[in-house]
């Protein structure tokens, strides 16, 4: 069996009929490297008056099943998949992340100088996603450490921690090193 078949058989196996015939359709959990888990709630859309408990008004018309499953934020933006309707006026727009994407504190293991706790909740109460993820810090399984070298010379965090924006990097180490 293809992965294709696969998919298809796992949406199917994912309605069940209750005896009020109201269709429960199970969440689907996207795995986003980098990002972590991507929750997608079928219940709460299929309730929507523009859904009006039909899958054929996203399956296959918005979310081509057999074309493919994943689509970058970029294409999203652009309309396409969940874009479609989170456009900022049928629904929320794809680039208010935190909507979709959870976050939590991050731990990096640093030999020798102390670990440290990123907190994401901190962080984006201040800036927008995009300002940390698209210019200073691409998440990625693949992702290499930075070296405080690095970060003064503007890289990663050192691009707003740079005693102008925010706390400079420099001498600043008990900020964010567990001594």
């Amino acid at each position: 069996m293809n992965h294709r078949h696969a998919v298809l058989i796992l949406i199917m196996l994912a309605f069940t009929f209750s005896s009020s015939d109201a269709i429960d359709i199970k969440d689907v959990t996207f795995k986003i490297p980098g990002f972590g888990k991507v929750i997608f709630n079928h219940n709460q859309h299929f309730k929507q008056k523009s859904i009006k408990n039909n899958c054929k008004v996203c399956h296959n018309a918005v979310f081509n099943l057999r074309a493919r499953l994943h689509y970058t934020m970029a294409e999203m933006g652009k309309g396409k998949s969940c874009g479609a309707c989170h456009n900022g006026k049928n629904a929320f727009i794809v680039t208010d992340c935190l909507r979709c994407h959870p976050v939590k504190d991050i731990n990096f293991k640093v030999k020798d100088a102390g670990d440290v706790k990123f907190s994401h909740a901190l962080h984006t109460g201040i800036y927008k996603c995009e300002d940390c993820h698209a210019k200073r810090y691409k998440p990625s399984p693949k992702h290499k450490s930075i070296s405080m070298a690095q970060m003064e010379a503007s890289q990663s965090c050192g691009g707003c921690h740079d005693d102008k924006t925010a706390f400079t990097v420099k001498g600043n180490c008990e900020r964010c090193h567990k001594m």
